[in-house]
Parts: C-alpha cells; sequence; structure tokens
C-alpha cells in the first residue's frame, strides 16, 4: 500500500458524494522564451519539503479556464515540458 492511498481513496469517495468539480491545471506559467527551460525552471512548481500534515510546494502553474467555478484545484508536478535532472540544494 503507498504512504497516500487511503489519502487518494478519501478524495476519490468526498468527490463522489459531493460531486465536485475538480480542476487540474497541467500547464508551466509563461517564460522568457529567449532562454532553455531549463534556466528558468525555478518558477515551475515543485516539492519543497514532506511533513506529516502533507507537503510544502514553491513555484506556480496556470489554471485552466474553467478554474473560477471549480470546488477545488488539484495540482501536479507533472511538467509539459521535459527538464534536465537537477540537483536541489538542501
Amino acid at each position: 500500500m503507498s504512504a497516500y492511498e487511503n489519502n487518494a481513496r478519501r478524495w476519490y469517495g468526498e468527490a463522489q458524494r459531493k460531486v465536485l468539480f475538480i480542476n487540474h491545471p497541467l500547464i508551466n506559467p509563461l517564460m522568457d522564451r529567449n532562454k532553455p527551460v531549463h534556466e528558468v525552471s525555478d518558477v515551475f512548481i515543485n516539492v519543497e519539503k514532506e511533513t506529516d500534515a502533507g507537503i510544502i510546494v514553491s513555484g506556480a502553474k496556470m489554471v485552466a479556464t474553467g478554474s473560477a467555478l471549480t470546488n477545488c484545484h488539484f495540482v501536479g508536478t507533472l511538467p509539459v515540458q521535459k527538464l534536465p535532472p537537477t540537483i536541489r540544494p538542501e
């Protein structure tokens, strides 16, 4: 069982019961197109730290058109653009 399985099942059940409209922004924000993606990747959403209460993130994603009408947002860290691997300082 994944460490997140119970939370995922809880959200799935809540979304079914309440018929939630869930937004899922996938696109990274616009950036300086004169630079390669890896030089401006610090603006994209990144997981900074994991705690018992959840995760701490920094960065941004573009929200979808229907975001003003949604009950909640699911923001994933899956990038649309491929980024080279980086080593983040502690």
